[in-house]
């Protein structure tokens, strides 16, 4: 995995932006750095990002909260330490599954609009967690060498949760959850009757 983030910067950066969009999209960004004092000692990277956002799908939030501080020490000209960290939390909602046939392709049952929610919005979600800390070490030996030592700990915590899907024929809407047991038994059906379904 190529995971990288930004480093500390001499030059100065201050950067903010605001975006929005569909679907209820409001976003926010920064992103400062540069020297901590006078020197070239010490210098910082500052990132971040809230959003919050539905997507095409009813009830499917795609919300965000990101930051990744980061610090380097320059001991000398020939030395630097940086000390690196993300947080990063999402809220999304789980994948809503639509058959070929009323959204794509012909039903006789009727067309399945695609923003079309088929689970519980109290039950159907994707959570996911994630953070890290590392640090980059860098001496240069001589005009053509040079020493680097990297590590990086990363943890994700996530936590997802279907209840809803179209059944193939497209006129009947299945509830069930998976639970973390070996019960062999089935899971319950709801029968919900589609726009234009036959009686």
């Amino acid at each position: 995995m190529n995971y990288i983030t930004k480093r500390p910067t001499r030059e100065s950066l201050h950067e903010v932006q605001f975006l929005t969009g569909n679907f209820g999209r409001h976003e926010g960004r920064f992103d400062f750095g540069g020297r901590i004092n006078d020197s070239d000692t010490f210098s910082f990277r500052m990132t971040g990002l809230i959003r919050e956002s539905g997507t095409q799908i009813d009830n499917v939030p795609n919300d965000r909260v990101y930051i990744a501080p980061a610090l380097t020490w320059r001991m000398a000209s020939t030395t630097s330490l940086t000390f690196f960290a993300t947080y990063q939390k999402d809220r999304a909602g789980a994948f809503q599954w639509l058959p070929a046939d009323g959204t794509l392709g012909f039903n006789p049952n009727g067309f399945v609009q695609p923003h079309r929610f088929t689970g519980q919005p109290s039950v159907d979600r994707y959570n996911r967690t994630e953070h890290s800390v590392g640090y980059e070490f860098h001496h240069q030996l001589s005009e053509n060498w040079k020493f680097l030592q990297k590590m990086r700990y990363n943890r994700t915590r996530s936590k997802c949760s279907t209840s809803g899907y179209l059944r193939s024929e497209a006129a009947t809407i299945g509830r069930g959850m998976k639970r973390p047991t070996t019960s062999a038994a089935p899971p319950a059906e709801q029968t919900a009757r589609q726009p234009g379904a036959p009686p």
